[in-house]
């Protein structure tokens, strides 16, 4: 075998050994299910959290809705920005509830939560979804009373969005 006929052959191997890896990754992360979880989490935490008996008035949050009438690259980005949103809610929820009540359930609960979004969440969305440009910054009311409310419309929108997203992805898998 020539120099040449073996380079071809070497650079042939290659290619197709990076075609596959491409096709069919080592860890491929399975986002869908992931916020299947993640949903039903933050229902339990809604639960535990003892807001559903404050009555109040659901706003819609913007960044929780993800507009079909954009194209399909924008919905994607607003999906993962969607998400970056309802981590650093629950980051402004988990330091408000931690001066207010000391318990470790909460408190691992909480845990729980933010390390799935941080660490296997956030990184698979930007890998399935896009990455978020425009990052959200929600803002925490001052008041005990309007933290309530706002704690309960955040977790109650924040559940319907993570369905909403899974249906997306869904649909998104059969197209």
């Amino acid at each position: 075998m020539s120099s040449s006929a073996g380079f071809l052959t070497l650079c042939c191997v290659l290619s197709v050994n990076l075609c596959t890896l491409v096709a069919f990754p080592a860890h491929p992360c399975k986002l869908k299910e992931m916020l299947k979880r993640l949903e039903h989490e933050i229902k339990g935490l809604n639960s535990t959290l003892l807001v559903n008996h404050v009555h109040y008035h659901a706003e819609v949050i913007p960044a929780l809705v993800i507009d079909k009438s954009l194209p399909i690259h924008k919905q994607n980005e607003t999906a993962a920005c969607g998400l970056v949103y309802v981590t650093k809610a629950l980051e402004q929820i988990q330091d408000h509830y931690s001066k207010l009540i000391h318990d470790d359930q909460i408190q691992r609960q909480f845990n729980v939560i933010m390390t799935r979004l941080n660490e296997y969440i956030s990184p698979c969305a930007r890998l399935v979804l896009a990455k978020c440009n425009n990052v959200p910054h929600p803002t925490f009311p001052d008041s005990h009373f309007h933290a309530k409310n706002w704690t309960r419309n955040f977790l109650e929108s924040s559940v319907k969005f993570i369905h909403r997203l899974i249906h997306f992805l869904e649909k998104a898998q059969t197209v």
